[in-house]
């Protein structure tokens, strides 16, 4: 077998299911407590091929590795029809703040086999799947039902804006404004905004739901209806 790092490159960021052709990530998501020593990711490889997967760290998407977290290991290989089993562990965390959650990326990259009776000029694709990786200082309890109910909507001039006066990352998922159900998830990050671009006439029809530790789609949230119920 022959394993070729070549140009045909798919990136692949999920909020409930991690998967594509056969191979898959066992969850969405890892939260990493501060008193944990290390979380744990299998990948599945379900196709009759084995792979090869480079795991690595990222500050940003589509930033470069941090020294944060170390993934071991790092590159490995995973036999048709079997599942392997990666840990990550925090590295360099002293320094991070301890009042709020902060972000990272754990990004694997997948590169099928090929044979050495193959054109050496086809194309291989190569898939990434790229989840978060949230850090959660000790002092901060799992986000509950009255934590979600923080996250407020409010015009900001001529737009709206979601505000997190919370110390979580929360990840906004099924916005439907008028009812017109927007793609896409919006993370707001600890203690700011997110101004959205969408025009809304009648504030009252718009609903959102959030993806809790879990990547599990919380109680749907009704524009007002929580300041109503406080």
């Amino acid at each position: 077998m022959l394993l070729r790092f070549l140009a045909a490159f798919t990136l692949i960021f999920f909020s409930l299911a991690v998967s594509a052709e056969g191979i898959s990530l066992n969850q969405s998501r890892i939260v990493f407590p501060q008193s944990e020593k290390s979380q744990t990711a299998q990948i599945l490889n379900d196709t009759d091929k084995p792979v090869l997967v480079q795991a690595t760290i990222l500050k940003d998407i589509e930033g470069e590795s941090i020294d944060k977290f170390i993934v071991t290991p790092p590159l490995f290989k995973v036999e048709p029809r079997k599942e392997f089993s990666m840990r990550v562990f925090p590295n360099n965390v002293s320094d991070l703040p301890k009042d709020r959650e902060s972000i990272f990326y754990l990004k694997t990259r997948v590169i099928p086999s090929t044979n050495k009776s193959e054109d050496s000029k086809s194309l291989v694709f190569v898939t990434a799947f790229v989840i978060k990786l949230i850090y959660r200082p000790d002092n901060i309890d799992v986000p509950d039902v009255t934590d979600f109910k923080k996250i407020t909507l409010d015009r900001k001039g001529n737009k709206w804006q979601f505000n997190n006066p919370t110390p979580y990352y929360m990840t906004l998922v099924g916005l439907s404004i008028d009812g017109d159900i927007k793609q896409g998830s919006i993370l707001i990050a600890p203690f700011d905004s997110y101004s959205i671009d969408y025009q809304i006439k009648n504030p009252t029809a718009t609903s959102w739901y959030f993806l809790n530790d879990f990547g599990v789609t919380t109680d749907k949230h009704i524009f007002g209806e929580d300041n109503k119920k406080s």
